[in-house]
């Protein structure tokens, strides 16, 4: 934490009073996810590389190592830097794809 410290110019009551509603409603927003995911009719996503991985990075954003915003989007991106030699989906799926 040395190289952080003091780094911030606001107090982490200030942090609270800015903050804390949105990080509430984010937080929420993960929850319900969840949730929706957990009802689902089908367990068929159980061992999908996308919910592995959130349910990862979830621990490292209740952790006490610092950095969480670095390890997290680490932990939801895919590290590969080698060309495909052609696409193979439209879109990226925010995870690494085992």
């Amino acid at each position: 934490m040395d190289q952080y410290e003091k780094s911030c110019p606001l107090t982490q009551v200030e942090i609270l009073d800015v903050d804390f509603l949105k990080a509430r409603n984010h937080l929420l927003e993960i929850a319900a996810f969840l949730d929706r995911f957990d009802r689902a009719r089908e367990l068929d996503g159980e061992t999908d590389f996308r919910i592995v991985a959130f349910r990862e990075v979830l621990a490292a954003l209740v952790g006490d190592a610092p950095d969480k915003v670095k390890r997290i989007q680490m932990g939801l991106s895919d590290r590969h830097i080698e060309p495909l030699l052609e696409r193979d989906v439209q879109s990226a799926f925010g995870a690494v794809r085992s």
